[in-house]
């Protein structure tokens, strides 16, 4: 049981993160609901987008996005994890509608787990030499470290890329980025009263912040595994966890990547080096 007053200072501390919250003097909602209304008008009106569509997308009377948190009762302190609900908000049927639009782009690189009986089934035929250790990587605050700007552009050579894409949408990858763009800069929310605005990175909450979020570490995994001190066997990953066998390594040794997640705080892999091992057969 987490003491109310105790709920209330984690929270506050998270939006004491200059480097991504700011406070803001008065609830931007009516503002980004005109703003969404006039660009998905715009869209229809140039034949991208059915009216019905239209119809289900535009928001009347949306709701400011809420922040609370979730305490991570695995970890010392009992820190929060910062999420935002959009259900009600102007943008969380675009968003749940450009999920449709970007889910089939997921999961297309070797790298990807889609759950826990795919990675069983991967695991059961890995051997590892002598030489090798397990290693788990962990992104530190996924969401809240993703720069928007790079999920865009990963998501525009994606959606240029995907000749299915017609099958998924009307919309063309220039207008789906920017309705993308749209979504992932109207992160504002409040918390007792007050309106805030996360400067950077993808508010976790957000329907589209999971595909969004997969997608630029799917990218990042392509050039990642190359810059490794100590190349891997494998490369396996679950949302912001990730296990690979890295050659050369032992309980001291160091592990250092180039990631191209960027600053303010910039993302960081936490290490835990799981043992090496002499041979091992997954039973």
């Amino acid at each position: 049981m987490l003491d109310l007053s105790d709920y209330d200072r984690k929270i506050r501390d998270l939006l004491g993160d200059a480097d991504t919250y700011e406070s803001l003097s008065k609830d931007p909602t009516p503002a980004q609901e005109r703003k969404m209304n006039l660009l998905l008008l715009n869209i229809m009106r140039s034949g991208a987008i059915l009216e019905p569509l239209y119809q289900q997308l535009r928001s009347s009377a949306g709701k400011v996005p809420r922040l609370y948190g979730l305490p991570k009762v695995h970890k010392i302190g009992v820190p929060l994890r910062p999420i935002v609900s959009f259900t009600g908000s102007p943008m969380y049927c675009l968003s749940k509608h450009l999920v449709t639009i970007l889910s089939p782009l997921v999961g297309k690189s070797g790298s990807h787990v889609k759950n826990s009986a795919a990675f069983s089934s991967f695991i059961a035929g890995q051997t590892l030499s002598p030489e090798m250790a397990l290693v788990s990587f962990d992104v530190v605050s996924l969401f809240t470290k993703v720069p928007t700007a790079l999920a865009v552009r990963v998501t525009l050579d994606r959606l240029q890329d995907d000749p299915f894409l017609s099958q998924c949408t009307t919309l063309s990858p220039v207008e789906v980025t920017r309705l993308l763009t749209f979504c992932l800069d109207a992160t504002y929310l409040s918390y007792q009263g007050g309106c805030y605005r996360q400067i950077f990175g993808t508010a976790m909450g957000s329907p589209v912040s999971v595909t969004v979020a997969n997608l630029v570490m799917e990218d990042v995994e392509e050039r990642a595994p190359a810059s490794c001190s100590h190349r891997p066997l494998f490369w396996k990953r679950y949302v912001d966890d990730t296990l690979t066998a890295p050659h050369g390594i032992t309980s001291n040794s160091s592990i250092s990547t180039s990631t191209p997640l960027s600053p303010p705080s910039s993302s960081r892999l936490s290490r835990r080096l799981m043992a090496p091992f002499h041979s091992w057969t997954p039973g």
